[in-house]
């Protein structure tokens, strides 16, 4: 069914003692698409090296079209607002990271940044907000288990496993 469209439909049935039965045509019209959705797919908040500012945080667009990320913000662990311009493609992912060179130089992929604050060993709260300051998302990750244990020190980041989990369980 494609959004924001009326479709026309007839019923018929037949009782057991064989009359048809027909309603007169009917109608209903579909709802706008859902409104796009971004997930904080992955945190890396403990790099093996405890003096290199690679920490970052990794969006993915789940949706068939670009969004538009001009003045939203990641808040609670770490303060960054999306400077105007900023889309993240359809069916794709956006790094936000503490010092984006250092992930270039050590990682090879591009990120935006920095933020102020830092994201906590122990875990805490990340939040994404819209330009008009809603919550879109947020992860108040953890450090031991059900979070996964590798992404604590070592260098391994912890990712989501499905865009449609919740990502705030730590199994997910």
């Amino acid at each position: 069914l494609l959004p924001n469209t009326t479709y026309f439909y007839t019923a018929s049935a037949v009782n057991g003692a064989g009359t048809t039965w027909a309603s007169p045509s009917e109608s209903f019209t579909t709802p706008d698409a859902l409104a796009a959705r971004v997930v904080i797919n992955e945190i890396h908040y403990n790099p093996a090296n405890e003096t290199s500012a690679e920490e970052f945080i990794e969006l993915y667009n789940p949706g068939t079209t670009s969004l538009d990320l001009s003045g939203w913000s990641l808040t609670d662990a770490v303060e960054f607002t999306f400077p105007p311009g900023t889309t993240i493609p359809a069916n794709g992912y956006l790094v936000v990271a503490e010092d984006p060179g250092t992930l270039l130089s050590i990682y090879g992929f591009t990120a935006i940044g920095p933020w102020s604050g830092g994201l906590r060993n122990d875990g805490e709260e990340i939040d994404l907000r819209d330009g008009s300051g809603t919550l879109q998302d947020q992860v108040d990750y953890g450090s031991g288990f059900p979070w996964p244990t590798g992404a604590r020190g070592g260098g391994g980041s912890m990712e989501l496993l499905n865009a449609a989990l919740d990502n705030d369980l730590g199994g997910s």
